[in-house]
Parts: C-alpha cells; structure tokens; sequence
C-alpha cells in the first residue's frame, strides 16, 4: 500500500524557540512609600495618596499637591469668630467691670432668697458668667494660637493649659450654680467644646511635632 496517496493531517507548525520573546522575569512587590505628613489625629506615618489613616481610621483631606491638608486656617477662624461672637451676646461681666465707676449704668439688678437686693457678683449668676467670658477668652486665644503654631509650636502648650483650665472652671461653676439657679447649658457648652479644642490641641501639637521629626530625617 502507497502510503503516499492517503491524505495528509494538518499539522501545526511549532513556533521557533529563536524567535519567542523573552520571558519578562517577575517583579517583587513594590515597597509601600509614606508620606512626609503624618496623621493629624495620631502622627501615625501615612501612605503616600492613602485617603484614611492604617491605624486610627481619620478621613485625612488631601491638597491639589497631593499631601494633607490640615485645615489650621479654618480651626483658627472658627475659634476666634465664635469666641467673639459668644462674648458679644454673654456678656453681662464685661458690662459690670465696664460700668464699675459708675454703677448706675448696670440695669441688671438682683435679689437674694429672701427678696432682698443683692449686688452682681454676690448672686449665683455670678461665677458662671464669668466662667463661660473664661471659655470664650480661651477660644479667641486658641484661635491666635493656632494661627502661630507652626512657628511657635510651644505656645499651644500654653493654649491647651488655658483650655483645661477654662473646662475645669465651668465644670466647678455650674456644680455650684446647680442648686440655686439650675443647669446651666452655656457653661456645660463650654465644657463640651473645651475638650474637643483639648484634645485638638494635643493632635495638632503631635502632629507638628512629628512634621519637626520627619524634616530632620530627610
């Protein structure tokens, strides 16, 4: 039998080993690269365009340029515009320290237990007044200061005593006042945003402290 008149199977021609292109050898991962600012809420070191922090879990705001915005212009602003704001409408202390020479022109008037007149600072609104024109002083100065941290970093150390100060004076204002005129909410208010602005305080100093750090290592 002719093996050569019986029909040919197709074959599939085997590509030239001379010809393929070479195996791409494989890569080892890419190293993680951090970013020079690190968290503003732990001072953890951040990875580069990471829009949380690993450790802490903060929201971290980014500049067009790509690193963190810390928002201190607008901490500041608030801070003071608040402060201002606040003392403009509480400000029945400022008013009797003004009108001290004369007395006439201080229109609040008050009365003991027993219906007797008694003067300002002998009432129970007294020290809660000036407890919470305290807060708002505070705000202002922790406004000024924040506005100055970067250069002076010591000063929010001065801020953040002023600010426990101010919370542990409304916190012992309105447990006095308590039981003669009732809770009073401006100072528990103050209490309120005094320890946010504290433990802002804290943050930011360690994150600026941390800046300091990372500028040395470079």
């Amino acid at each position: 039998m002719d093996l050569n008149k019986l029909p040919r199977l197709s074959k599939t021609p085997t590509p030239d080993a001379s010809k393929s292109e070479p195996a791409t050898p494989s890569q080892g991962a890419t190293p993680l690269q951090y970013s020079p600012n690190p968290c503003p809420n732990c001072s953890t070191p951040l990875r580069e365009g990471a829009r949380f922090c690993d450790t802490c879990g903060a929201q971290i705001a980014r500049r067009p340029n790509g690193g963190a915005a810390y928002g201190i212009g607008g901490e500041a602003w608030i801070s003071i515009a608040l402060g201002i704001i606040l003392l403009f409408f509480f400000n029945r202390p400022l008013q009797y320290w003004h009108t001290r020479a004369h007395p006439e022109q201080f229109t609040w008037s008050f009365v003991d237990k027993t219906g007797n007149p008694i003067t300002y600072p002998q009432s129970a609104f007294w020290l809660p007044d000036v407890a919470f024109c305290v807060f708002c002083a505070a705000m202002i100065l922790e406004g000024l200061t924040i506005l100055l941290a970067r250069r002076i970093p010591g000063v929010l150390v001065f801020a953040l005593i002023v600010s426990v100060g101010a919370v542990a004076f409304n916190l012992i204002a309105m447990a006095k006042a308590y039981g003669e005129i009732g809770f009073q909410i401006p100072c528990a208010l103050a209490v309120a945003f005094g320890v946010y602005i504290a433990i802002f305080q804290v943050g930011l100093f360690r994150s600026l402290q941390a800046q300091k750090q990372n500028s040395r290592n470079i």
